[in-house]
């Protein structure tokens, strides 16, 4: 996917150059005239991957005007659109004017115009062409020679070279040199025109693609991260939530404990201020129990503690954890399970 992304991209890329160095001299020309009390307007705009990038700055103070249009060519991957303008009291009047529809179409005017001459001279010299035979090609005539109307003096179409194609604009059927839809086929300037909007409708559509693409990947990416990170940040949390519930149950156990030794070494005082004899021997054999059941706890403990040390340490590696936080837990129960038993026998004697 992301291979056949890359191809889509520079044959993309390669096409957009070819058409932007063909009318590469194809520059817009606007005039603007303001009238302003006091106005501060700033406009700066910035297209790049491969695209023809337009600043234009406009000061005006009172009773002057200044205009002044600079065209900067940019290379790069990134897009970045920047509007900032601020006005008070303002009156302003643009007059834009395109010079670039106007001279194709003149060029496509002396086109058909060269091609008519063509033709006329074809229909009146068949019998006659230069080569000598009867055919209707004149492929060796001076005719294809004799292209003089183009200003730069090849043999081709185009005018793209033409040094006077700005100062001949007195050649329209019509004589004049406005903009009238008269002089010119309507149709092949409308062919001429959804072309031009689907080149760019094209053009706009591929970029969008790359950029979706792009920000759609980026967008995955991150947000597999974000995922992985607050999965492994809840993990984390939990299991700290975890350890500081246990450590705190441990305390609370510890002082619930504490709690029910004094509560019941104050029962044993109370017992042994009515039986002494009795409850010295009672209290031997509980010294007893307590010292073995204090040698098993701290021998539990020992072993809890080992088992939580070697727990914390394939956690800190990564390594079969869900099985050891069984296993750790199950011991837990277990060694909570001795308690119970501990106490429901001392309940008993």
């Amino acid at each position: 996917m992301a291979y056949l992304s890359i191809q889509y991209l520079l044959s993309g890329l390669n096409y957009i150059i070819a058409k932007i160095s063909n009318n590469n001299d194809d520059d817009d020309h606007t005039t603007t005239s303001s009238t302003t009390t006091t106005t501060t307007t700033t406009t700066t705009t910035t297209t790049t991957t491969n695209t023809t990038t337009t600043t234009a700055t406009t000061t005006t103070t009172t009773t002057t005007t200044t205009t002044t249009t600079t065209t900067t060519t940019t290379t790069t991957t990134t897009t970045t659109t920047t509007t900032t303008t601020t006005t008070t009291t303002t009156t302003t009047t643009t007059t834009t004017t395109r010079r670039r529809r106007r001279r194709r179409r003149r060029r496509r005017r002396r086109r058909r115009r060269r091609r008519r001459r063509r033709r006329r001279r074809r229909r009146l010299d068949d019998d006659d062409d230069d080569d000598g035979d009867d055919d209707d090609d004149d492929n060796d005539d001076d005719d294809y020679d004799d292209d003089d109307d183009d200003d730069d003096g090849d043999d081709d179409d185009d005018d793209y070279d033409d040094n006077n194609d700005d100062d001949d604009d007195d050649d329209d059927d019509d004589g004049d040199d406005d903009y009238d839809y008269d002089d010119y086929d309507y149709y092949d300037y409308y062919d001429y025109y959804y072309y031009y909007y689907y080149y760019y409708y094209d053009y706009y559509d591929y970029y969008y693609y790359y950029y979706y693409y792009y920000y759609y990947y980026d967008y995955y990416y991150y947000y597999y991260y974000y995922y992985y990170y607050y999965y492994f940040n809840y993990y984390y949390f939990y299991y700290y939530y975890y350890y500081y519930y246990y450590y705190y149950y441990n305390y609370y156990y510890y002082y619930y404990y504490y709690y029910y030794y004094y509560y019941y070494y104050y029962y044993y005082y109370y017992y042994y201020y009515n039986y002494y004899y009795y409850f010295y021997y009672y209290y031997y054999y509980y010294h007893y129990f307590c010292y073995y059941y204090y040698y098993y706890y701290y021998y539990y403990y020992y072993y809890c503690y080992y088992y939580y040390y070697y727990y914390y340490y394939y956690y800190h590696h990564h390594h079969h954890y869900y099985y050891y936080y069984y296993y750790y837990y199950y011991y837990y129960y277990y060694y909570y399970y001795y308690y119970y038993y501990y106490y429901y026998y001392y309940k008993g004697m």
